[in-house]
């Protein structure tokens, strides 16, 4: 419920002018999904979507199933980090979804490699595929292998 309590507070007229708050939606799919049955927190999530700027309120977005994230929401990006993407769904949604001239790169997505992106929209000048900086410190973790082939 945090979001409605995001949304009351800074849609009252005496803390607009307080600081902004960026709201970070970790895993988004996970519970502002097209099948999320939690209706009280799709409706304040969809509605900061929607009219968080004017109040001071913004979002970012993080998922992995981008075609399982609430229309509303995906909507109102107006600029994207995509890393690699190989499901057909996801890259068909991000390809109808976003409103960008040049589609051909979202081919792109998926031959990406680790640290990767292609960054797009208005917060960028141009579209443009980027390298991510290694974490500092790096942490201790690795990809998995499935397997490993011994000679």
């Amino acid at each position: 419920m945090i979001s409605k309590s995001i949304f009351n507070y800074k849609s009252n007229p005496a803390h607009r002018q307080k600081d902004n708050i960026l709201l970070v939606l970790e895993e988004a799919h996970r519970y502002i999904s097209t099948t999320s049955t939690d209706q009280i927190n799709n409706y304040y999530i969809d509605k900061l979507a929607r009219e968080g700027r004017k109040f001071g309120v913004n979002l970012m977005v993080s998922t992995q199933r981008p075609s399982e994230v609430s229309n509303t929401v995906i909507s109102q990006c107006n600029s994207l980090i995509v890393h690699k993407i190989t499901n057909s769904r996801d890259l068909e949604f991000i390809r109808n979804t976003i409103e960008y001239d040049d589609k051909s790169q979202i081919d792109l997505l998926t031959s990406l490699k680790q640290q990767q992106a292609l960054v797009l929209g208005e917060a960028f000048a141009f579209s443009s595929l980027i390298k991510i900086a290694d974490a500092n410190p790096l942490p201790h973790s690795e990809t998995p292998k499935i397997f490993t082939l011994d000679k």
